[in-house]
């Protein structure tokens, strides 16, 4: 039994290694690719939810550059911020905190947003900026039980609240995305109770194109 352990923990290890080589790998991709006429790009910035879709495709809309990056957090956008400025998109959709509540403090992942907010202004003044709320976990995902939503809707009234405090645009993706139960993610949105399937990305769609188009 321990030897069991110690080698599902050295693979665990291994994967986690591979998947922050794959992730800096994908963000040096990033950064050597051309920049958009001024004002023209949108950027689709988040974690694995967001790198999962294939955006400019989604709104057949060539202007629309993904830069998700699977595990990424508040901190980890800090980390890769001057990419993203660099573009002066017209818009930022913004979709981040789902990793973050994994174990930092919602006061530091909302500090973390304000930073970012903060030199987006400094460095791209006319992008307008976008938050989304993090979505529902299901009842049973890779996460865990889905006891988690309680933080998700606590971080999702703290977005709100600075969007309120900050001109930001608040998107409330999460309520349309609950189960019956009002609770967790519709369970035929997603195949591991966390990330998102075709038909939600749909949905998701539908929920911002006009925010898109405007």
């Amino acid at each position: 039994m321990k030897k069991t352990i110690i080698l599902f923990g050295f693979i665990f290890i291994q994967l986690v290694g591979y998947a922050q080589m794959n992730d800096q790998s994908k963000q040096k991709r990033y950064e050597v690719l051309p920049i958009h006429e001024e004002g023209t790009a949108i950027l689709f910035v988040g974690n694995s939810i967001t790198d999962d879709c294939e955006w400019g495709e989604l709104f057949q809309n060539p202007n629309i550059l993904s830069r998700g990056i699977d595990g990424n957090t508040t901190t980890t956008v800090l980390e890769r911020i001057h990419e993203l400025t660099r573009h002066k998109a017209a818009k930022m959709f913004l979709g981040i905190g789902t990793n973050d509540l994994g174990g930092t403090p919602i006061d530091t992942i909302v500090q973390n947003m304000s930073q970012i907010v903060q030199i987006f202004r400094e460095e791209s003044p006319n992008t307008k900026i976008y938050i989304q709320s993090v979505l529902p976990v299901a009842k049973e995902s890779i996460w865990g039980p889905g006891s988690k939503n309680d933080n998700v809707l606590a971080l999702n009234e703290r977005y709100k609240q600075f969007c309120k405090e900050n001109n930001c645009t608040y998107i409330d993706l999460n309520s349309h995305f609950l189960a019956d139960d009002g609770y967790h993610l519709k369970p035929e949105f997603t195949n591991d109770g966390l990330h998102i399937l075709g038909e939600g990305y749909l949905l998701w769609k539908s929920l911002i194109i006009d925010y898109v188009n405007e």
